[in-house]
């Protein structure tokens, strides 16, 4: 997974011209902040903002393929090795754009964000030693190779306007060298699209039948995509972060790769929405029923408690384990789940500390800036393993969380600044707690990868 539970083309040549960050984000593409009414009438908006905030995006998963391990000073072919570090930047008027950065090391050190490659708001990811980069404004996908100097060099881009309709951020799987998917499953949207990364070019486009998938009025939101030796999975939730309603039930929608008219979607009413999803080396995924970032459960007009289940793959086919049901509040005690994530094979989420809110009770919009955090870590599957993880927060009641791992170490977000830019720090997980510091200028980190 994203590895897999296993896990017309423009040439340009010369080097990117690094950006100086500008003072706001003035003229930066705008994020998600659209509002769609269907034929059910349901609204949801705004959803890309708070997805910032779930674990930086799916390629910085524990079950990376393309991560090659620890290779002391050389890469790929004797290049020096390289990482890339993505953050973003917001402004309190709703613009966005990001800035992109290679990495000789993960060592302590400033970054100087005038080395940053500036993009309007977009998603990044990493395949075969090079860069991707999906920008959202302009609906372009480009290849950057990265050159012996770490510099990124545009190459082939694929233009996907009129074909990707609204989500172009979010959800990008590889799968080979020669095929990849994007998948379109939100504001009303249901479209898979295959590419080809070696080309650069569209292969073929499927639509689902957008009523199959809509429950009780809500439509269906994917925020990821992971895929077997056999088939694409992609896991759903169906909500309205704006009504503060839902249909409490997790679901993967699965598409053989030989076939995609027989894709199908598998339910599983245990735990409420599962918006957040990690990945394990194994290609095991931890979905959580999470209650959108406790919104729900604070808000909503029905309580469920936060657990996380289990997809596993038999045979190339994913399906819910329905022997794994972790309960969060057999962890927290009454502090419902926040945000998650997985890396190097460990469980970390945030719950909320209910007698320390400051949200305003009767108004849902209130809640992003309210809120305050305990940390807990552990293995799925065994419950005596979780623990509380004060020692990883920057301060008491943070909910900083992990964001991304490279040779095999997991690295910390603290001092998340949203929805405003200013200092930002990657921190080293050591087993004593917070290690090396990697000093941003953003407003939070967005992914971090080894490329070679």
């Amino acid at each position: 997974m994203h590895g897999a539970l296993e896990q017309k083309c423009e040439e340009e040549s010369s080097v990117v011209k690094h950006a100086a960050l500008p003072s706001r984000a003035a003229g930066a593409g705008r994020g998600l902040e659209m509002t769609w009414k269907p034929k059910t009438s349901v609204v949801l908006t705004a959803l890309a903002t708070a997805i910032a905030f779930v674990t930086a995006c799916s390629d910085a998963s524990s079950a990376d393929p393309e991560d090659p391990g620890s290779g002391g000073d050389g890469g790929d072919g004797g290049l020096p090795q390289a990482f890339l570090l993505s953050t973003q930047l917001l402004s309190n008027d709703g613009g966005r754009f990001d800035l992109h950065y290679v990495l000789d090391s993960l060592d302590s050190q400033t970054v100087d964000a005038s080395e940053g490659l500036q993009t309007s708001a977009s998603h990044s990811f990493v395949h075969g030693g090079d860069v991707y980069i999906a920008t959202e404004e302009d609906r372009v996908l480009t290849r950057y190779e990265i050159d012996a100097d770490n510099r990124f060099v545009p190459g082939p881009r694929i233009g996907f306007s009129g074909v990707v309709v609204n989500n172009f951020r979010q959800t990008w799987e590889v799968v080979s060298d020669t095929r990849a998917f994007a998948i379109d499953m939100t504001l009303g949207s249901s479209v898979v699209v295959e590419w080809n990364p070696t080309t650069m070019e569209i292969v073929d486009r499927l639509e689902l039948d957008f009523d199959e998938l809509v429950r009780d009025g809500f439509a269906p939101v994917a925020l990821d995509v992971y895929h077997t030796a056999d088939e694409l999975v992609i896991p759903v939730a169906w909500f309205d972060n704006v009504g503060i309603d839902g249909y409490f039930s997790s679901a993967i929608i699965r598409i053989p790769f030989d076939d995609w008219s027989r894709w199908e979607i598998v339910e599983d009413d245990r735990c409420g929405m599962a918006v957040q999803v990690g990945a394990m080396s194994d290609g095991d995924l931890v979905l959580a029923g999470d209650q959108y970032f406790g919104q729900f459960y604070l808000y909503g007009p029905q309580q469920q408690e936060s657990c996380f289940l289990r997809v596993t793959a038999s045979d190339g086919v994913a399906a819910f384990d329905p022997d794994f049901q972790l309960q969060v509040f057999d962890i927290s005690g009454d502090q419902p789940l926040y945000n998650m994530n997985v890396f190097n094979d460990t469980l970390f989420f945030t719950t909320l500390i209910l007698d320390r809110l400051t949200s305003d009770p009767e108004d849902p919009g209130t809640h992003w800036g309210g809120v305050y955090c305990a940390l807990w870590s552990g293995t799925p599957g065994d419950l005596s393993s979780f623990r509380e993880r004060p020692d990883l927060q920057s301060e008491p009641g943070s909910c900083d969380i992990p964001v991304g791992a490279a040779n095999g170490v997991t690295y910390m977000e603290t001092g998340v600044n949203w929805p405003n830019i200013g200092p930002v720090s990657l921190r080293e997980i050591t087993d004593d707690g917070l290690g090396s510091r990697i000093g941003i200028t953003a407003t939070n980190v967005d992914n971090l990868k080894r490329i070679r």
